[in-house]
């Protein structure tokens, strides 16, 4: 779905059959309508919705505890609007978005820093959209450096699977180790609404989204260049690696070391400073 362009005057009032259609016991207008009233959204002055502290530009954004760096390629999807807004107010958490049905993933897990950026070369000389990023610091996710290929749906992703996995294994800097796996739809969603493979969906969900892409306003494009972004985000999974013990982050320091190993001291009197080092 892509992002409709701006209203020349007030958008029209959801339809009663979307403003209505329940998930979980509870109608999406009163679930948007919640949003509005503990400030997770916002309307303008269309009546559309924004959400609020939704900055992937901002300053937490360059210092984030899940740096990402991403390169577009074939798959693009609104998938702000599906799992922010749609899925975790319009929906309450609790029904996955009719349009996520059939996205597949394909998730890799490196195990160090100098890994994942020799992954991300791989993948990027693929046409796959794909990001890498640093999760050890999410208490949500049991991954430390992930990468992550959009492939579609699952004979689409199943395809590049193959592509991937051999050109993985034939990265010495990567090799038949690596573990790679197949997965449906985004990580929250499997968190909060069970198995993937036990997921259901209502053709009447299709109409709901359409007419709430209609009345969401998509951010602007960064005001920091790309370049700017995926610098300051390298340097931030560059001392989270320093912080695990992973040694790989000299490689894109010039091997200079981000703290010392200091002197200590024996806690007896007479005891001098020797050379044993932290």
């Amino acid at each position: 779905m892509p992002p409709p362009p701006a209203p020349s005057g007030p958008v029209p009032a959801l339809p009663q059959a979307v403003a209505a259609f329940e998930v979980a016991g509870r109608s999406v207008a009163a679930r948007l309508a919640d949003g509005v009233a503990d400030g997770r959204l916002a309307t303008d002055e269309q009546g559309r919705y924004i959400l609020t502290g939704d900055d992937d530009d901002g300053p937490e954004a360059l210092s984030s505890d899940t740096p990402t760096i991403a390169t577009q390629g074939a798959f693009a999807a609104p998938c702000r609007f599906l799992n922010r807004f749609l899925f975790t107010i319009g929906y309450g958490e609790a029904q996955v978005p009719y349009a996520c049905r059939a996205c597949y993933k394909i998730w890799i897990r490196p195990e160090s820093l100098r890994a994942l950026f020799a992954l991300k070369e791989v993948m990027d000389a693929t046409p796959y959209t794909s990001k890498i990023k640093v999760e050890a610091l999410n208490p949500l996710s049991p991954n430390v450096y992930l990468g992550l290929v959009y492939g579609g749906d699952l004979a689409e992703t199943r395809a590049a699977y193959h592509v991937l996995r051999a050109a993985i294994t034939a990265d010495a800097r990567l090799g038949a180790e690596v573990a790679m796996e197949i997965r449906r739809g985004c990580q929250n969603y499997e968190l909060l609404c069970g198995p993937s493979d036990r997921y259901t969906f209502d053709p009447a969900q299709e109409p709901v989204e359409a007419a709430l892409l209609e009345r969401f306003v998509k951010p602007g494009p960064p005001t920091r260049p790309k370049w700017q972004r995926d610098a300051a985000a390298r340097l931030r999974m560059i001392q989270i690696a320093h912080q695990l013990g992973d040694e790989s982050y000299k490689d894109f320091t010039g091997g200079k070391a981000l703290s010392i190993s200091p002197v200590r001291y024996a806690p007896g009197d007479d005891a001098s400073g020797d050379d044993e080092t932290c």
